[in-house]
């Protein structure tokens, strides 16, 4: 036997021991992402993604007590985050260097702006012990490690608990392609739009566990605690974090079908899971409402009529919006490679389109009208909350998260049964599947994180043997070693998951 069959067998065997002790292997594959969201954390300037000062402002004010106000007092070299990401966005060919010259050394209480304040303060609360911790803008560094601990948490759980449950290689392959690498980037900066899409990957995978497959009638299983945990981080995310909870139900109970919720609702179990989310969820439209959160910053339609008519501007955008969903960096400034970006959309829509061919009808329908909410829904909600301008891509990722693992989950279950179990067709998608998707999710991933380190480093126009014009806080060798290992770390584990059996919850 080759040296490369080998370890590919050790590593089967050695996950297959994890599996046994569930909670070891969810805290390998949580281990893994953190170092992964932790390295690539570390390496980014400060401020250098989407709204990533306005975040780290609002969470230092929420823990001085300050929630629900635009208008802030925080310590002023907290506040000159603004300056550190003014001299970044939209400037592709300026290095990081440039924020030397906007570094303060006052530490005096200052009153500063920050257009996230109305958001729910749940997760400022927990992010804003960076800036205790450390009061100055290098808090924003701790900041993101505490989110980055969360997402790698709960995305890590999911994982595991997919891995652990899964009937098929098919299902398990979904995963290589769901997590694109700007859902990596987005877990590993400040922004609660992170804890959205992993928290969205977690209610689908405990859901589908707990609504189409049934376990035990009257038992707690895990996926009842992942679906409650999950459940109530996404509902205080965002200020749509309610609304995709809401479809995402939809979407599991049209799979399961009316005779199965019915089954599933006549539980006891299914009521105690229900009644504290239904109250978070409550709590959480009431400050939404209350506070405005879905329009701040932005000026809306004057009627309903004209937010209708705004809809085609977000269409006029969709190239930049498939890239954001992809991995486009920065303050939306560095887009990513076309070919990563077509590759993607490639994969997606075959997996899909296979995954819709193996499913059975309601899981048809589900797919059919998830796949119409990633397509529709944004532009809609674009047109009628902002005009058409203003949706990101990242926004759209929960969305897509929960089509591409719906579809793994749906088809990968009837390929475990007859007749799909024997198809050729099934046998073959599998086989690709599970040879192309490894290679394709590191080459992604790879060359997005080394568009973004060649950009901060060197300028975006700059040569690629230039010499860095800023390094990060820590080794430059040492993130790498960070952002290497967790990569290859997910990837291994994930691709080199046991062949499933029919397998059921263990928990």
């Amino acid at each position: 036997m080759t040296l490369p069959a080998r370890l590919g067998r050790g590593v089967v065997a050695a996950q297959l021991w994890l599996m046994s002790r569930p909670a070891l292997h969810v805290a390998v594959f949580a281990g893994a992402f953190f170092l992964l969201f932790a390295g690539w954390g570390l390496f980014l300037p400060l401020a250098s993604s989407p709204d990533e000062s306005a975040h780290y402002i609002y969470s230092a004010a929420v823990v001085r007590g300050q929630s629900g106000m635009l208008d802030v007092v925080v310590p002023a070299r907290i506040a000159s985050v603004h300056d550190l990401a003014g001299c970044l966005a939209f400037q592709i060919d300026v290095t990081a260097s440039c924020q030397t010259e906007f570094r303060t050394d006052s530490n005096a209480d200052v009153a500063t702006r920050t257009h996230v304040g109305l958001y729910n303060p749940v997760f400022y609360a927990w992010t804003g012990l960076g800036s205790l911790l450390i009061p100055t803008e290098n808090g924003m560094y701790v900041a993101r490690l505490l989110a980055a601990l969360v997402n790698a948490g709960v995305i890590g759980w999911a994982t595991s608990l997919l891995i652990r449950t899964a009937r098929s290689r098919w299902t398990v392959t979904g995963l290589l392609i769901l997590i694109t690498p700007m859902v990596v980037y987005m877990c590993s900066v400040l922004n609660p739009n992170g804890l959205e899409i992993v928290a969205t990957l977690a209610i689908v995978v405990g859901g589908w566990n707990l609504i189409v497959r049934r376990p035990t009638r009257g038992r707690w299983t895990e996926s009842h605690s992942i679906v409650l945990i999950a459940g109530a981080l996404l509902l205080v995310s965002r200020g749509l974090s309610p609304l995709i909870a809401a479809l995402v139900l939809t979407a599991l109970a049209i799979c399961a079908g009316w005779t199965a919720l019915r089954d599933v609702l006549a539980q006891r179990t299914s009521w105690v899971l229900l009644a504290p989310l239904v109250l978070i969820g409550v709590l959480s439209l009431l400050w939404i409402l209350s506070h405005g959160t879905n329009y701040v910053g932005v000026v809306p339609p004057d009627s309903l009529s004209e937010g209708i008519a705004s809809i085609p501007v977000y269409y006029d955008l969709i190239d930049g919006q498939l890239n954001q969903v992809v991995g486009q960096l920065g303050w939306l400034d560095l887009p990513a490679p076309h070919l990563v970006v077509f590759g993607w959309l490639a994969a997606a829509a075959a997996f899909v389109f296979v995954s819709f061919l193996a499913a059975g009808k309601g899981e048809r329908v589900t797919l059919v009208l998830a796949t119409a909410t990633c397509i529709l829904l944004p532009g809609v909600l674009s047109g009628i909350q902002w005009s058409g301008q203003g949706w990101q891509g990242r926004y759209t990722l929960p969305y897509v998260v929960a089509l591409l693992a719906i579809a793994a989950l749906s088809a990968g279950d009837r390929m475990a049964t007859p007749p799909l179990v024997t198809d050729e067709l099934s046998r073959r998608a599998q086989r690709v599947a599970a040879i192309g998707a490894p290679w394709g999710f590191l080459l992604a991933h790879v060359w997005i994180m080394l568009n973004g380190a060649h950009r901060y480093l060197l300028g975006n126009s700059a040569p690629l043997w230039a010499d860095p014009a800023w390094r990060p806080p820590l080794s430059l060798w040492l993130l790498a070693a960070l952002i290497g290992v967790g990569l290859l770390l997910v990837t291994t584990l994930v691709s080199s998951a046991p062949r499933p059996l029919l397998a059921r919850e263990r928990r």
